[in-house]
């Protein structure tokens, strides 16, 4: 499954992920990397908790917002 996650940096420095197709599904980190990992254990959850389902695969196409 192929997900689009966007991020964006916040003024306090960290970082926020978001997947546009999941509505409140939302992670944030101190650093790029930590808030793409993190934010692939909410999709997990997320999904987990209105399916009952997770898939395999997850693939992430990671856009950076400014």
């Amino acid at each position: 499954m192929q997900l689009v996650v966007k991020t964006i940096r916040l003024q306090d420095g960290e970082y926020q992920a978001i997947c546009p197709c999941l509505p409140y599904c939302v992670s944030r980190g101190r650093t790029h990397d930590e808030v793409i990992s993190k934010h692939r254990e909410t999709v997990r959850g997320y999904m987990a908790a209105l399916t009952n389902f997770v898939p395999d695969r997850l693939e992430f196409s990671v856009v950076d917002e400014p």
